[in-house]
């Protein structure tokens, strides 16, 4: 929510790079989805790096032992796991996940359209 045109962007590179995959599968090219989750950059609101929001060299390192074993991947092992507990909560709960979401979104949106980091609260 609230980032429609980079989550497609996100979503169609992805679709993009797995149809390419299966398409040049017979011809040695070897194509990977890399699939983040957050990295302690300029895009988020962490104050230092954290075992959920790793260092771009940190992730790095994690991606780079993907290549050639995975065709998708989240690469950090927090990042995989926090992808299979959302899906499982979404699986589970799909309007509280929908909600909670929405409210995260649209915190870090006012956060971007003030130049203030979101206020942390209990949800």
């Amino acid at each position: 929510p609230f980032a429609a045109a980079y989550s497609a962007t996100k979503a169609y590179t992805d679709n993009l790079t797995q149809s390419l995959a299966a398409e040049y599968e017979n011809h040695g090219v070897i194509f990977q989805s890399l699939l983040p989750g957050f990295v302690h950059t300029k895009m988020i609101w962490s104050e230092k790096p954290s075992i959920f929001a790793p260092t771009p060299e940190t992730y790095v390192r994690s991606a780079l032992k993907t290549i050639g074993i995975e065709e998708r991947t989240s690469a950090h092992c927090t990042h995989r796991m926090t992808k299979h507990v959302v899906e499982l909560f979404g699986f589970l709960f799909p309007n509280l996940t929908r909600t909670l979401y929405f409210t995260l979104f649209e915190e870090m949106r006012e956060a971007v359209d003030f130049g203030t980091k979101p206020q942390t609260r209990n949800i």
